[in-house]
């Protein structure tokens, strides 16, 4: 699927993600790096929560690669200004931006600005978010970078109560971003995740088998 997307519309947000996500699945930072800073530089669409998954990756990865100072950097060079506290977004991608630029303060020990920010951004979603604490994921994440790993873990077991059709992502939001890895070493966490590893395998043979029959003519 992607190779085709690729072939006819590789530009597109949808298909940039993808390629995206494929690497951070692989854990590939090096590349994950390059593809998300090409999609966080031409600040694509959302389609399909590109953008997104490149603020996302980009940190992710350049946390994992010890580089996280230069995150700061780069987020400075596109947006002056969102490594502080004072800084008012001036819509959801920048605030999704220095979200997750807050994972790279707290990785390099700005931990006052940090939690400075945070709570910024938390008035700021209060007021054009409603309902976005009824995520528990986000939730979740708020907590890590709170340093509340028990809360964290509480939140992550809520969204990971959800049936696998409806959180497709859990691998990769629990297995390969570097601020929730610290999470699945909870006893309760890792038995809910080896369940929906099972799911995910099961569910994949289905689908495999349904495309074997599609390609041979079988209805």
């Amino acid at each position: 699927m992607l190779r085709r997307a690729q072939a006819i519309a590789p530009q597109e947000p949808w298909t940039r993600g993808l390629a995206l996500e494929k690497q951070l699945r692989g854990d590939n930072h090096e590349q994950a790096v390059v593809l998300a800073e090409g999609i966080i530089r031409d600040d694509v669409e959302n389609r399909g929560g590109a953008f997104n998954l490149a603020i996302i990756g980009y940190v992710g990865s350049m946390i994992e690669l010890g580089r996280a100072a230069a995150v700061i950097d780069f987020f400075e060079s596109l947006k002056p200004g969102i490594s502080t506290a004072g800084y008012m977004p001036t819509g959801i991608k920048e605030a999704f931006m220095q979200f997750m630029l807050v994972q790279a303060l707290v990785n390099v020990g700005s931990l006052d600005t940090a939690n400075a920010i945070l709570d910024s951004l938390i008035r700021f979603a209060d007021k054009v978010l409603p309902g976005w604490r009824d995520n528990a994921y986000v939730m979740a994440t708020v907590s890590m970078m709170q340093g509340d790993r028990d809360s964290a873990i509480e939140y992550a077991l809520q969204d990971l109560e959800r049936p696998l059709g409806k959180n497709l992502d859990w691998s990769l939001n629990y297995e390969h971003l570097v601020w929730m890895k610290p999470l699945i070493r909870d006893e309760r966490l890792a038995k809910r995740l080896n369940e929906l590893r099972d799911a995910t395998r099961l569910a994949g043979d289905a689908v495999r088998r349904m495309l074997a029959r599609q390609a041979s003519g079988q209805s």
